[in-house]
């Protein structure tokens, strides 16, 4: 297969899995306490300026297609923010999110290195994670709350 294909299918692949992601929260949300007239707000974290933009422009542009064919979205609205893939950065965003924003879930990080700094703040409020590219083996014991879309990188290395 050529580049190209094969980049098509991966971008193809993420929307998919976002979408499903998407989806997954917005169900579990509608078996919980929300109320009726409340709009849902779900974060989204990862590298939308620097060396791993590419990325999480990747991730945006799925969460945006997954957004515009979801019949709940004037019930949901997506934050953006952009984490440089940098754990410091990663961990003030997510303090926004939960503290300012009061958001239900969050997709993200795209880097390892700032999902798993992170987790303890989203673990410790009860918020999902969803994470569309981490692989660290770390993320699999991080928490009950978070989640990934990939396999871990010991099982990729295989």
């Amino acid at each position: 297969m050529n580049k190209i294909k094969i980049k098509k299918i991966f971008l193809y692949s993420i929307v998919f899995l976002l979408g499903i992601g998407i989806l997954f929260i917005i169900l579990f949300l509608k078996h919980t306490n929300v109320s009726e007239n409340r709009v849902v707000k779900i974060g989204v974290i990862g590298p939308l300026t620097g060396e791993a933009k590419q990325y999480g422009e990747n991730v945006k542009r799925g969460i945006d297609l997954a957004y515009k064919d979801l019949s709940y979205n004037s019930e949901v609205k997506i934050i953006y923010e952009d984490s440089l893939c940098q754990n410091d950065k990663a961990k003030e965003i997510i303090k926004k999110l939960i503290d300012v924003d009061h958001v239900v879930a969050v997709i993200g990080d795209v880097c390892s290195n700032a999902t798993l700094a992170v987790a303890p703040l989203v673990e410790e409020n009860k918020i999902i994670l969803i994470s569309p590219y981490s692989a660290s083996p770390g993320i699999t014991y991080s928490g009950d709350y978070i989640y990934r879309m990939v396999s871990s990188d010991i099982i990729q290395g295989e």
